[in-house]
């Protein structure tokens, strides 16, 4: 039987959500442990912990399969036609380091490439976005109006350099070249926010230097389903 999808679905990811900022911006002590540090990326306690509150909590609720930023998952689930989580515990993680609150917890629906729910809870304002395909996107459960630029010219694009970046000369070129057709380019330090505030027609384009994964995706595709290059 294929499973229904609806608003009580969204219900599930936003209590999900919410249940793990409510933690984050507390900033328990342990939180702020460095589990992972490189040249461009830092991971710490927080985000460990966040995502097995995440999993604990949609196994007992809606036990879908998931792929969390943190634990990993089954990657042939974008090839297959099964619902299954996507999971950012904490974008914006180094931002999160440095006190700037610009940070959120990012969950997703996807069936096989398809996002079909996308909730980002922005806890350091207890704002809650949500969007499920079909429907608009809601902010704190109440539908949002979208209006975007109507051409590049006038257009604010949202950027990001990913840990995984390209950093090759034809890539930085093709990205400069890119970001030259827009009348404002800004950076946030957190591709889930950026996204929303596309999905909410606060800027009208993401780009990154490497494409934001998936878990990062899902209400700007869900809300802005032409857009689904975000």
């Amino acid at each position: 039987m294929t499973p229904v999808i609806d608003l009580k679905t969204v219900a599930i990811a936003e209590q999900a959500a919410r249940l793990a900022g409510d933690i984050l911006r507390q900033k328990p002590d342990n939180y702020r442990t460095v589990k992972f540090e490189d040249q461009f990326d830092v991971k710490l306690e927080a985000d460990m912990e966040s995502e097995k509150l995440i999993r604990n909590y949609f196994q007992a609720h809606a036990p879908y399969a998931i792929i969390g930023e943190e634990e990993g998952g089954d990657t042939h689930l974008y090839e297959g036609n099964e619902p299954y989580w996507v999971v950012d515990p904490l974008d914006g993680t180094y931002n999160y380091t440095r006190d700037w609150p610009i940070t959120c917890v990012s969950i997703g629906l996807m069936i096989g490439k398809e996002p079909v729910v996308g909730v980002i809870y922005d806890f350091n304002t207890d704002t809650m976005y949500s969007a499920l395909v079909g429907d608009k996107l809601r902010v704190n459960s109440k539908p949002w109006d979208t209006r975007w630029a109507g051409s590049a010219a006038q257009a604010c694009l949202l950027t990001g350099m990913s840990a995984g970046r390209d950093m090759s000369p034809e890539a930085i070129s093709k990205f400069i070249k890119n970001v030259l057709h827009f009348k404002k380019v800004r950076m946030l330090g957190s591709a889930a926010m950026s996204l929303v505030y596309v999905a909410l027609g606060y800027a009208d384009v993401y780009l990154e230097l490497a494409g934001p994964k998936p878990h990062r995706m899902h209400v700007s595709a869900a809300a802005k389903q032409e857009w689904l290059l975000l």
